[in-house]
């Protein structure tokens, strides 16, 4: 496995070449009576369960989302598990992320995604099927799934129902808006889903086996990063041990950085 960094100055500088990228701009809207059904029938949907929220792919494409999410977070009491690709959706900040799950796991948020059963609620921001998120596995919960994707990868029609044990509500929406009116619609609500304690150390294996002579011990190597990292940093990784490492011992998002 190979690790490298690249200076945040160079890869930020503007290219020679004229880039064109074609835009259509669409306007920012939300789905009224699909926020109105979630504030009417998740708080009695969630009573005496437990409750977990997953952020996808989709949700790190939004600027605003790490704010939004901690609020959400917060007002549900709820872990918060993401993917390799999501965790940029996550506040560094925020007190219930739980961990990574798919390549490059935490033991605990991989412990407590695989416990789901039919009585629990999974709020899904973004839906990622694929094996290196959900180990393309269907998820056994009941699931509010919030999307603005008309038709993304893995879905039938629109919808991930088919990849759900439980039953599946669409909330749709441009996410930032959706959780916005989610987030102040629950202010007057009255919550009583089982909160669930999120550990500090993510992790209950710490042996990643021997170092090889004359080579970089990466897990040490990504303990020490985040003091070296200078803000606006990127992250670019490649399905590898070196990725693998990254997310299992950094276990959260790292302040100023993208990935």
């Amino acid at each position: 496995p190979v690790a490298f960094l690249i200076v945040p100055d160079k890869i930020s500088q503007k290219t020679n070449k004229d880039v064109y990228v074609p835009w259509k701009e669409q306007p920012r809207t939300f789905n009224e009576n699909d926020a109105k059904k979630f504030l009417s029938k998740f708080p009695e949907d969630a009573k005496g369960k437990r409750v977990m929220i997953y952020v996808g792919e989709e949700a790190a494409r939004y600027k605003n989302i790490q704010d939004l999410l901690t609020e959400f977070s917060e007002r549900l009491r709820a872990p918060v598990v993401y993917s390799m690709n999501s965790v940029n959706a996550v506040s560094p900040n925020n007190r219930f992320a739980a961990g990574f799950i798919g390549l490059g796991f935490n033991d605990f948020s991989w412990q407590l995604w695989q416990s789901l059963t039919k009585d629990d609620v999974v709020v899904c921001i973004g839906y990622d099927p694929g094996e290196y998120e959900m180990n393309s596995a269907n998820i056994p919960a009941r699931v509010w799934h919030l999307t603005n994707d008309v038709r993304p990868y893995g879905s039938k029609n629109g919808s991930f129902a088919h990849r759900v044990d439980g039953r599946y509500t669409k909330v749709r929406g441009d996410l930032e808006l959706t959780l916005r009116a989610l987030t102040q619609g629950l202010r007057d609500k009255k919550l009583e889903n089982l909160h669930t304690p999120i550990p500090e150390n993510l992790n209950f294996n710490e042996d990643y086996g021997p170092i090889a002579e004359g080579t970089v011990d990466l897990v040490e190597f990504y303990k020490v990063l985040p003091s070296l990292i200078k803000p606006n940093s990127y992250f670019n990784h490649d399905v590898c041990q070196a990725y693998i490492a990254e997310q299992r011992v950094s276990m959260r998002q790292i302040p100023g950085v993208t990935r």
